[in-house]
């Protein structure tokens, strides 16, 4: 994959975001995407998460509507103890209750995979 890659932190907060631009992407667009990833890691924080993913996907998307405003595609995995008990619909709604804002612009679209520390030891072993 080409352009920005995963933005992983142990404790999610806006510093160290990486700045790579993606082939082709102007300054503006890379610039506010990278701002849009360390706003979605501080927003996100709460969650204590074990596991923050966010990888810009928006290379992916060029000549698609929402990438022609500079807005930029993202998927997050986020691996959090807040999740126990709750529905993937749940999980999902507590997420975008915190982002929901960012969107449509700085974020165009958001993938999300929400999990608990329990889930991702139990995908571990089945792997094996």
């Amino acid at each position: 994959m080409s352009g920005a890659g995963p933005f992983q932190v142990a404790n999610p907060t806006p510093s160290g975001v990486g700045s790579e631009a993606a082939p082709g992407a102007s300054v503006a667009a890379t610039s506010s995407r990278v701002d849009a990833r360390a706003a979605l890691a501080a927003r996100l924080a709460p969650f204590a998460p074990r596991v923050l993913e966010i990888r810009d996907d928006s290379e992916r998307h060029v000549g698609h509507a929402g990438a022609a405003s500079g807005a930029g595609h993202f998927s997050l995995t986020i691996v959090s103890e807040h999740f126990l008990g709750l529905t993937r619909l749940a999980r999902h709604r507590a997420i975008l209750e915190r982002v929901g804002d960012l969107i449509p612009y700085p974020v165009h679209a958001l993938s999300i995979d929400a999990r608990t520390p329990d889930e991702i030891r139990r995908d571990e072993r089945t792997k094996q």
